[in-house]
């Protein structure tokens, strides 16, 4: 039988060819960095936003954090066979491979786990 093992979203790393890791961002930082857009994971384009904004004369759209965070993968404890989806939310960028570091719930033991990232059409 296999140990539980304790997910916590803030220990899911991604990795590109320039930096090694890159730690995600809570969910309210994602929000605010998405200037007012309410889809996750559509992190791009903040540049146009604010000149759109500054152009138009326009105020900028107040961050949807409650919107992020109910995506948002959570901290829980996975039991053999049980998974766990949402999202991990990270600075605009090209990522490779994501790094999930699990800790063993009865001996503490760091399990790694990596995985390549891929493209979605």
């Amino acid at each position: 039988m296999n140990a539980a093992l304790r997910l916590d979203p803030l220990q899911v790393y991604a990795s590109s060819d320039v930096a090694e890791r890159i730690a995600p961002m809570v969910p309210a930082e994602a929000a605010r960095r998405a200037d007012g857009r309410h889809s996750p994971g559509a992190i791009r384009g903040g540049a146009v936003g604010a000149v759109t904004g500054v152009i138009g004369g326009r105020r900028r759209p107040a961050a949807d954090v409650p919107g992020f965070e109910a995506q948002a993968l959570v901290a829980t404890t996975l039991e053999e066979g049980f998974l766990a989806t949402g999202y991990v939310y990270y600075p605009a960028g090209t990522y490779h491979t994501l790094e999930v570091l699990l800790a063993e719930t009865r001996s503490g033991a760091v399990r790694r786990e990596r995985a390549p990232i891929s493209e979605t059409p």
